[in-house]
């Protein structure tokens, strides 16, 4: 595994499955480095230039201080697992603090108001 993207997901794969069974096995950790290599290469495929989360937190990290954390996912619990990208940026970049708008895919489900209690966050 000589990507940085695949063995963080399989990290945080084979950190769950510890967690949650209280162990492991080598077959399974062997599998989550397949599945992770697996999505990896699918995502560079389809996505070229596509950036991972850590890189990502790290080029948003210069613009901290200019820099309102706005939030426009799907308020779904799948959304805000512990080290998902809102997570991470909610950790890393926001102080703790997000705006969340809501939204899918993006696009936020908001109207005036919504924005305009942006500024007073």
């Amino acid at each position: 595994m000589n990507d940085l993207c695949a063995f963080n997901a399989a990290s945080l794969d084979i950190q769950s499955t510890i967690s949650s069974n209280g162990g492991i096995t080598a077959a399974q950790i062997q599998d989550s480095i397949r599945k992770a290599n697996e999505v990896v290469s699918i995502i560079r495929q389809n996505f070229p230039g596509a950036m991972g989360s850590i890189l990502l937190i790290e080029i948003s990290a210069s613009f901290v201080i200019t820099t309102q954390q706005i939030a426009t996912v799907c308020p779904d619990e799948i959304n805000h697992e512990h080290g998902d990208i809102t997570d991470l940026f909610i950790e890393n970049i926001g102080g703790g603090k997000v705006f969340h708008l809501g939204g899918l895919a993006g696009v936020p489900f908001t109207g005036k108001t919504g924005f305009g209690a942006i500024p007073l966050m």
